[in-house]
């Protein structure tokens, strides 16, 4: 895919309800393999969250594993420019 598909994919998957099922979708749309750099790209992209935000999200437990942030603390990080938010 290209990036600009994955970032229409993000956009407009209606059946994802939550940030952290954006970036399971990410994940799986990047193969398996989805660094902080990518995590950041794409969202700031999709949702036009802002970097600082974006840096501290990266840190989901789905993206560097064991001792990342929670599902919750994601999705309510990035709530705000989600699905009619601020994008």
């Amino acid at each position: 895919m290209t990036d600009d598909e994955i970032i229409h994919a993000l956009r407009s998957d209606d059946t994802i309800s939550s940030p952290s099922e954006v970036i399971s979708l990410l994940i799986k749309l990047k193969e398996g393999r989805l660094s902080q750099f990518d995590m950041i790209r794409y969202f700031g992209e999709a949702f036009k969250v802002p970097v600082g935000i974006l840096k501290e999200a990266s840190t989901s437990r789905l993206v560097i594993g064991a001792g990342g942030l929670e599902d919750e603390e994601i999705d309510a990080l990035l709530g705000p420019w989600f699905r009619g938010g601020n994008t």
